[in-house]
């Protein structure tokens, strides 16, 4: 699902890719009035609703695509005798979603439903990953991982009542979209708190363009925002500080950087240690400062070279015979 609307690249002539309807689904996409937008954006506008419900159009629509496909897989008696996992791959496509190493974008929907195994409606609070995917399948298939590199867990223990031992922190990673994009962000949690590294933030700002932003970074950007807590906050998806730190529980929506709070100097301290260890553990290649280096210089080189083939004016074609006149 993707937002669409507005007056940009999303608009609705424009968004071919997610448009609100498409052969007649969602039969009854929300409107505008009745959207709320998405609460980690911290603000609301008209032209927000509208782009919120496009999106939530899309989400319906999928929904809808999820539910034929189960029906296809019921009528052939597949659905009993099968694990799904339905998953989303990363947060909503607007700002501080998605290109971003937030909450909001690395906190995702995961669904399981496995009959006999997996028990109906229980929702488990434990850190869990898309790495933990595989092995989880493997296992349901009947077989054994033996390579060192796959550092999943299976998922199997998780999916019955009752306290299981389990991961106490995890970590994540974005390092670029589009190739130019390349901006890499480095994150732990452990439940309660959120640690964010943005390796370049010293450098350089974020290399995101304008249409990346949805209609709440727009609306933050006019005058009446000026010098507010929720400027502030969006003015750190442009130009990020080296470290951010949040407590999950009191500020879900990451609102509120803890990192230079002097208060909070041992967790930043020790969930630091945590985050480099995790990447020598996962041999982070951009650990080497000359890895870096050369993927850096490699995706400037291709952004150039995606800039000169798109500013290239097409031949003029040549001016069509003028008709007679009757």
């Amino acid at each position: 699902p993707h937002r669409g609307g507005g007056d940009g690249r999303y608009a609705p002539n424009k968004n071919e890719k997610f448009p609100r309807l498409r052969v007649g689904l969602p039969e009854n996409p929300p409107s505008p009035e009745e959207t709320i937008p998405i609460p980690f954006l911290g603000v609301d506008s008209p032209e927000l609703r509208m782009e919120d419900s496009d999106y939530y159009a899309c989400v319906q629509r999928l929904d809808t695509g999820v539910g034929e496909l189960l029906k296809m897989m019921d009528s052939r008696s597949l659905l009993e005798n099968t694990l799904i996992v339905m998953v989303g791959d990363n947060g909503p496509d607007i700002t501080r979603g998605k290109m971003s190493a937030y909450a909001s974008a690395t906190r995702i929907p995961m669904l399981v439903r496995w009959p006999d195994r997996a028990e109906a409606g229980l929702v488990r609070d434990e850190l869990v990953s898309t790495i933990d995917l595989f092995p989880t399948f493997i296992k349901a298939a009947g077989g054994k991982i033996a390579d060192e590199r796959q550092t999943g867990l299976e998922l199997q223990p998780l999916l019955t009542s009752g306290k299981k031992e389990w991961r106490t922190q995890l970590g994540t990673e974005f390092i670029t979209h589009a190739p130019w994009h390349y901006y890499p962000r480095y994150t732990v949690m452990n439940g309660k708190y959120h640690f964010i590294y943005n390796v370049a933030a010293k450098e350089s700002a974020s290399p995101l363009e304008s249409y990346n932003f949805c209609y709440a970074w727009w609306e933050v950007q006019k005058p009446a925002y000026a010098g507010t807590p929720i400027r502030t906050v969006y003015d750190h998806v442009k130009r990020p500080p080296e470290f951010e730190l949040f407590d999950l529980e009191k500020d879900p929506f990451e609102f509120n950087n803890l990192a230079d709070n002097p208060e909070y100097e041992e967790v930043v301290a020790k969930m630091s240690r945590e985050l480099k260890d995790w990447r020598v553990e996962t041999k982070d290649p951009f650990l080497d400062p000359d890895f870096g280096e050369a993927f850096h210089k490699h995706v400037t080189e291709m952004k150039a070279d995606y800039d000169a083939k798109n500013s290239a004016k097409p031949a003029a074609k040549k001016p069509a015979p003028a008709k007679e006149k009757k």
